[in-house]
């Protein structure tokens, strides 16, 4: 059966392998209301030791974030997402997309 023109058809979700990553069981810390910097350079810089490291830092982490999860108020990928009314949730959510190759 094929699926009808202009439709695109869903493959099977194929889940991530368990990779060893510094924010694996530790999401407390890569909230964002952890982040101690109050100005979005800041709380980047932070961001960015935080994920230093990382074997999934870039596009690997930006794209599953943006796929999987509910973005606000975690660091992916070195990003610091604030909660969605904040104003610089679009900033990040648009840092994200960028790295991920969607921008």
């Amino acid at each position: 059966m094929s699926a009808r023109p202009g439709t695109r058809r869903q493959l099977p979700r194929i889940p991530a392998p368990a990779l060893d990553t510094p924010c694996r069981g530790r999401a407390d810390e890569w909230q964002w209301s952890a982040l101690t910097g109050r100005r979005w350079i800041e709380q980047r810089a932070q961001a960015a030791m935080l994920c230093h490291g990382c074997p999934l830092l870039g596009r690997p982490c930006a794209q599953r974030a943006l796929d999987e999860y509910d973005l606000g108020e975690m660091v992916w990928s070195g990003i610091p997402v604030p909660p969605s009314h904040h104003e610089d949730y679009r900033r990040a959510v648009t840092a994200l997309q960028e790295l991920a190759g969607r921008g």
